[in-house]
């Protein structure tokens, strides 16, 4: 059985809304359709002969009728109406929190699996498709049936060709419809696929501003914008151009149908219509059916449009399956593992892991071997593109290995819950992020209990309260979105200290310290390894002055591990690791 979510699941939990919203709307059609017929029966009166007194008193008790069916069908209406949209803000809050969720249950890998702008469209642009349209659905969806379906049976008990003349009419339109929203919808796929190419342009150019600026690219960036924008707008009107041919088209249907109405009739002078079924008709017989045939030519009008909106509504669904479709390839299927190990026993260990971003591809890692003690400083340093982040997401399992195994703590990392796994260990990247909200805000994250002395504490062991302090309101301080009023350096030191305050078994910097001096970054780590000693660290760097002193170093080349040892070990035996180390020193023979 299919266990994926899909759009459909969040209108099933509120299907009662569905079922009630329509029934109202459908008592509110049935007083719509007994109006005409009132409306009928005083015009039939007042021609009969009555005196003045007579027709008075029933045009006065048949408007009573009418203003009480009003009202009651206005009361119908408007709880309809809230239904519709409680319903459909329930439905969108589902199927967008639903979304999200799924999102961020996805790694690196499955995000990159999706168009540039793809998902975050989905989680503005069609979850709101998706609202409207259920919004429509219960509002108007069984009115359009009922009343053409009531008016015709009306007419056919009038008269049987007028009524066949009526139902002539709805195929004629139908096809008309189901035409123009065949072409339309392919062009509703292509336009939201182009939105997602604005969304994604739109976000590059304002995350890289600076860069755009600093290379003097301001026009080339307003020139590309207004290209896609132009284009997203060009085909936003062959939609619509393709649309505006519907409802003139069925204007022009039922034009002609009132026209055949009265042509048919065959009026007379007199007042009595004869029609070819040889039925005596009254003239107000015949303002009552084209009463009827305005009442169904206007629920053939909103038909067109919900056929618009559904079809709109129906590509965002199904835009918004695919994602939940995507299974996330890091399946949090472990259980809740809470083992302690002693100091010196093996805690990760890497055997022949091999791993690829994409099936087939290039390996980023392969064949890796080594294995960590707990309370270790281990270093990992390589050139670029070696594997070295990839690395540090095997140990976080940010990714899962292609082949081989990766254990933590003697069982499989796969076999731990990742919530549990994530509050053993906690990682620095090498781009920090921050997000908007306040300094102490941004601590928090990590432990929700934090102290603002632990806080503060955090930021002293970073060096981050050199600056922090200088505030007037210190930890209060704002953090603007992604942390753009602070500098690179600033930012490391507050991403350092925060994971700092979570205190993790296991921390691991991922070339976290690449925009700090070297005094400072030696100061860190010199607090880090006094204060944190009983910590398994991994510093993962390009600088040999950031890993010489660990317990271990592990050297990378291609994707592979070249070397393992201490750094004078490797000083004297490992080429590759001698290369890096004369290419960030002065001296010249240091090897002989």
């Amino acid at each position: 059985m299919d266990q994926r979510i899909k759009v459909f699941d969040s209108v099933r939990k509120y299907k009662w809304y569905f079922v009630v919203g329509p029934l109202l709307k459908a008592f509110e059609t049935v007083v719509d359709l007994i109006v005409p017929l009132i409306m009928k029966n005083i015009l039939d009166y007042m021609v009969q002969g009555h005196s003045q007194d007579e027709c008075l008193y029933y045009l006065f008790t048949r408007l009573a009728l009418i203003i009480s069916l009003c009202l009651l069908g206005f009361t119908f209406t408007m709880i309809c109406q809230y239904i519709a949209s409680v319903a459909a803000q329930k439905v969108s809050n589902d199927v967008r929190i639903k979304l999200f969720n799924h999102i961020t249950s996805f790694s690196v890998k499955d995000v990159e699996s999706f168009p540039d702008g793809y998902l975050n469209t989905c989680l503005t642009t069609d979850t709101t498709y998706v609202q409207t349209g259920v919004l429509h659905f219960i509002r108007l969806v069984s009115r359009a049936p009922f009343l053409i379906i009531g008016a015709l049976i009306i007419t056919f008990t009038f008269d049987w060709s007028i009524g066949l003349l009526f139902l002539a009419t709805i195929p004629i339109i139908c096809f008309i419809v189901f035409f123009v929203m065949r072409k339309s919808s392919k062009q509703y796929t292509i336009l939201q696929k182009e939105l997602d190419e604005l969304t994604s342009l739109t976000s590059d150019t304002i995350t890289g501003n600076r860069v755009i600026r600093a290379f003097n690219r301001e026009d080339y960036q307003k020139e590309m914008f207004q290209k896609e924008s132009e284009y997203y707008a060009k085909l936003g009107r062959k939609v619509s151009f393709i649309n505006a041919f519907i409802n003139p088209l069925v204007y022009m249907v039922i034009n002609v149908a009132i026209v055949l109405v009265v042509y048919i009739s065959g009026m007379k002078i007199d007042g009595v219509i004869t029609t070819p079924g040889g039925n005596k008709l009254e003239a107000t017989t015949v303002i009552a059916l084209v009463n009827y045939l305005e009442q169904i030519f206007i629920a053939l009008i909103v038909i067109t449009n919900l056929v618009n909106i559904f079809t709109r509504a129906g590509i965002s669904s199904r835009r918004i399956n695919k994602i939940f479709a995507k299974k996330a390839s890091i399946a949090n299927d472990g259980k809740k593992i809470v083992k302690e190990i002693e100091k010196g026993e093996p805690l990760y260990e890497f055997e022949n892991v091999t791993f690829a971003y994409e099936d087939e591809g290039n390996k980023t890692l392969t064949d890796i071997n080594f294995t960590v003690n707990k309370g270790e400083k281990v270093g990992v340093i390589g050139g670029t593109g070696c594997g070295k982040s990839t690395l540090a997401k095997c140990l976080l399992r940010m990714v899962d290995a292609t082949e081989g195994t990766v254990k933590y703590k003697g069982d499989k990392i796969s076999d731990y819950d990742l919530p549990t796994l994530h509050n053993e260990v906690g990682m620095v990247y090498q781009k920090s992020v921050l997000f908007k909200g306040t300094i102490k805000s941004n601590m928090l994250m990590v432990n929700k209990n934090l102290t603002d002395d632990e806080i503060i504490k955090a930021l002293k062991d970073a060096l981050a309260y050199e600056f922090v302090s200088n505030y007037s309101d210190t930890i209060n301080h704002e953090v603007e979105e992604g942390g753009r009023n602070f500098s690179g350096g600033q930012k490391q030191r507050i991403s350092i200290a925060r994971i700092l305050a979570k205190n993790p078994e296991v921390m691991i910097f991922d070339d976290s310290t690449s925009a700090l001096d070297y005094l400072s970054d030696l100061t860190v780590r010199k607090n880090i390894e006094t204060k944190y000693s009983d910590k398994t660290i991994f510093y993962i760097s390009q600088r040999v002055s950031t890993i010489r002193n660990c317990d271990k170093i592990i050297v990378m080349d291609h994707g592979q591990v070249v070397g393992v040892g201490t750094h004078a070990a490797l000083l004297n035996s490992n080429l590759v690791y001698q290369e890096i180390y004369r290419s960030q020193t002065k001296e010249a023979n240091w090897y002989e």
